[in-house]
């Protein structure tokens, strides 16, 4: 689809004057231009600032808004109300990919963290959950986004999804600025809890979802602001500055043993743009981002618990381009930092609940917990530089030639430091004779004593890892036919692999005229190497050590040996890492597509049909059970996918006014979740077989039906309304029944003190349908003229406007209708 296709009414604005002005006259009223959306069978789709300016909304976030896009979903955390006060950037998935193949870039510089970007779990004991960016750009900034879904040119690589390609605004072509505020919080927002009557409605009132730590059993209490300002400014004719902060801000309020407890949450975003174009063949940019996150946490009815998470980094990149006289020559380069880091107390104590030890009574447990996982500092650095020679023309072999070739090269660091030696102890024992002379740390006089602890070294590992790329393009137009045959080669010094991305891709405009173009592409593309492989490879095991009483006594020190008595002995390797990375292949994903782009209806009706097959995916295996009872796995390729989707889309504009509509059918079967997860998940019964939760299917990014309605209508009296309507189909989900069942003999896990076969209950999984639904967004924009040229803009943003109730997972609900207030003065 295309909304910037030619208009036949009598309310056409002539389009020159639409890219130049935001605001046009129709008819004696003043009306907003509503921006460009493109979506074509080829594979890209296109928005530009103002388009994004009126789809913006929610966190502000750029890949909330790509949601409008066809074959693009939200993974299920999306607007549920267990998730309602948090502020991180939605993870999305573009044709079947998860969300860590996507590649981000701004500017042309890539986004992409490589530190675990799919580990999402807080609670994790030797590692830090990351993200699949690097910055979190925020979508005000961006002059203009490309997706590319399908039939993606031979520049772009380290992807196996879709890639988004994000150019930030230029600096300084007129003076101009903006102050803006927007806010929500649980008191404008519905919330819908789940009720026991509601498994009637299941097939099987057994696979009702249990209770579960993560479900929201009464309303969330959260406040969001988000506020910030920008100024542009040009420096004589040739050189403009451009400064923008933005924040964003979240109070959760959670409970805490008996009371509430606060969280927050806070993202930070601040660009400084220098542009300087000193003549008509010349350009120069020089971008400097820094954009920390942070999270103040604590662990649940667990004591003195509080920690931190910190995320983002910083960035400076620049840009030359250069006109040609036979094309154009683009240089970029950039140094990029980012982090993921917690701050926490030191050691993790699983007490008894006893007179001595009474807060696990206050939240109905049997323990008394206290503390954390300690400090952990993951950092990426990364140097990147890269030359791209494009538009090279010429007329020959039949036909008109544009060539397009680039190197580019990477060179990226990695750490992990864990500072200080850090302790889980467990297994609490009762006893009233027992003491610890002059030690009360894993000891209480006369009441217990530990007798377990896992015991993680102070420890620190790091990596280089070494990449260069080339590539090459050829789009040849013969007549009515256009080809673009390209090839990609790409090495790294870490997987020590050389790999040849073919790509090919066609395209026949029948009758000559754009009215009807078909399109077809054999594309393969190879996933990016995650640094965090490497990083894992030196990482130091966990220790695993007990300990019994010697005449009523235990002690606080260790005996490597296992004779004295008292102390505490090592019992096994528990933690043994035997992963290994660099001996695998890169995991790679090949693509067919077919489809056609037909003007009708004074619009782009598009179908277009998309089949991957991802291939050598990172996978693990388990080995033999040890004797400790636990599984070790290595990193293998036999992980996979196979996805399939047709695609349907039309859209055009109405004067000031635009309407898209898309509709998508998918099928994704995947082998396996992620490319990783830790030792310790647990088992599950799924079928009849006994598996690792990590190995059960696809269960996120993974709705059949999905359909999208986007209208954007300029009202009199400088009001806009944008109307997004989301469709999803039914589809069914793999859950926790609530069931349990007894694990076999020859599955059992040994106990490591004893020696013997634990005796364990399993929860059961199981599928759980899930219903259609249809939920409606609204965004009502005002503008005031002020001063001068300075204007007064408010907005009044309703989600879930029909307050349509759709179960997200477990017993959570998506929100119900949200309402967001805001105010902007531009000058």
């Amino acid at each position: 689809m295309d909304v910037s296709a030619p208009e036949t009414t009598g309310r056409d604005v002539n389009e020159t004057e639409m890219k130049k002005n935001d605001e046009v006259a129709v008819e004696g009223e003043v009306l907003t231009v509503t921006g460009t959306l493109e979506s074509k069978a080829s594979g890209v789709s296109i928005m530009d600032n103002r388009m994004l300016r009126h789809l913006s909304g929610g966190n502000g976030d750029l890949n909330e808004l790509l949601l409008v896009l066809p074959d693009i979903q939200p993974d299920d955390s999306w607007r549920s109300a267990k998730t309602a006060g948090e502020i991180l950037p939605v993870n999305i998935s573009i044709s079947g990919g998860k969300a860590y193949q996507n590649n981000f870039s701004v500017d042309g510089i890539s986004n992409n963290s490589l530190l675990d970007p799919g580990s999402e779990r807080h609670q994790v004991v030797n590692d830090v959950p990351g993200h699949p960016q690097e910055i979190f750009l925020d979508s005000d900034l961006v002059e203009e986004v490309a997706v590319y879904d399908s039939n993606v040119p031979a520049r772009f690589g380290d992807f196996s999804g879709g890639v988004v390609d994000a150019k930030t605004v230029k600096a300084g072509i007129k003076p101009k600025g903006k102050l803006y505020y927007r806010t929500t919080r649980s008191q404008w927002t519905h919330f819908f809890q789940w009720e026991e009557e509601e498994a009637e409605d299941e097939d099987d009132v057994s696979t009702a979802p249990p209770s579960s730590d993560d479900d929201v059993d009464e309303d969330p209490r959260f406040e969001k602001h988000i506020y910030g300002g920008s100024l542009s400014m040009p420096l004589g004719d040739t050189l403009g500055v451009l400064g923008s902060v933005n924040e964003v801000r979240s109070t959760i309020s959670k409970r805490h043993f008996k009371g509430w407890k606060d969280e927050k949450r806070h993202l930070r975003n601040i660009m400084t743009k220098l542009s300087w174009d000193p003549d008509y063949l010349n350009a120069f940019e020089l971008s400097l981002f820094h954009s920390p996150y942070e999270e103040e946490r604590f662990l649940s009815d667990i004591k003195n618990s509080d920690y931190t998470i910190k995320g983002g980094g910083d960035r400076i990149q620049g840009r030359w381009n250069r006109g040609l006289g036979f094309g154009a020559l683009e240089v970029t380069g950039a140094f990029r930092k980012s982090v993921n880091e917690r701050e926490a107390p030191k050691d993790y104590r699983q007490w008894a609940a006893t007179a001595s030890k009474p807060w696990g009574a206050d939240a109905n447990s049997k323990y008394s917990k206290e503390g954390g996982y300690g400090d952990i500092s993951k950092t990426q650095e990364s140097f990147t530089t890269r030359a791209d020679l494009s538009e090279v023309s010429f007329n020959g072999w039949g036909g008109r030639h544009t060539l397009s070739t680039g190197i580019a090269y990477d060179l990226t660091k990695g750490t992990f430091d864990r500072k200080e030696t850090s302790m889980i102890y467990t297994d609490p024992v009762t006893s009233d004779t027992v003491i610890s002379p002059g030690n009360s740390y894993d000891c209480d006089d006369n009441q217990q004593y530990f007798s377990m602890r896992k015991v993680y070294d102070a420890d620190d590992s790091s990596a280089v890892v070494n990449a260069l790329s080339l590539y090459g393009q050829d789009e040849m137009v013969c007549g009515r036919v256009t080809l673009r045959p390209g090839l990609r080669v790409a090495a790294n010094d870490f997987m020590d692999n050389l790999d040849l991305a073919p790509r090919m891709s066609a395209s026949w405009d029948s009758f000559g005229d754009g009215g009807t173009v078909f399109t077809s592409g054999f594309n393969r593309y190879h996933s990016a190497t995650f640094i965090t492989y490497k990083l894992r490879e030196a990482k130091k095991p966990y220790r695993t050590e007990v300990r019994k009483p010697y005449q009523d006594m235990v002690f606080s020190g260790s005996d490597p040996s296992g004779t004295l008595g008292g102390f505490w002995w090592p019992v096994s390797d528990a933690g043994n890492n035997v992963e290994t990375f660099s001996s695998l292949k890169t995991p790679y994903a090949d693509e067919f597509q077919v489809g056609v782009d037909q003007r009708v209806g004074g619009g782009t009706l598009g179908y277009k049909y998309v089949r991957r097959k991802g291939r050598n995916q990172f996978a693990r295996t388990y080995g033999a059970v040890q004797p400790d009872g636990l599984k070790y796995y290595t990193m293998t390729n036999d992980g996979f996918y196979d996805h399939e989707s047709h695609r349907v889309a039309w859209g055009r504009r109405f004067g000031a006014h635009s309407l898209n509509l898309n509709m998508t059918y998918q099928d994704t079967d995947a082998s396996n979740g992620s490319y990783d997860s830790e030792v310790d998940d647990d088992r599950v019964w799924y079928g009849d077989e006994v598996t690792y939760k990590a190995e059960l299917p696809r269960s996120t990014f993974n709705k059949p039906w999905m359909a999208n309605a986007t209208a954007i209508v300029s009202l009199p009296a400088r009001m806009t309304l944008t109307t997004i309507a989301r469709y999803r189909g039914s589809y069914t989900k793999v859950e926790n029944t609530g069931n349990t069942r007894e694990v076999p003999d020859d599955q059992a896990q040994i106990n490591p003190l004893t020696g013997e076969k634990v005796s364990e209950d399993l929860p059961v999984y199981a599928e759980r349908d899930r219903s259609s639904s249809v939920v409606v967004d609204c965004k009502l924009r005002w503008k005031l003229p002020l001063w001068g040229q300075s204007v007064f803009t408010s907005t009044l943003e309703v989600n879930n406007l029909f307050n349509k109730k759709v179960l997200a997972d477990g017993k959570n609900y998506e929100l119900g209708r949200q309402f967001w207030l805001g105010g902007e003065v531009s000058f």
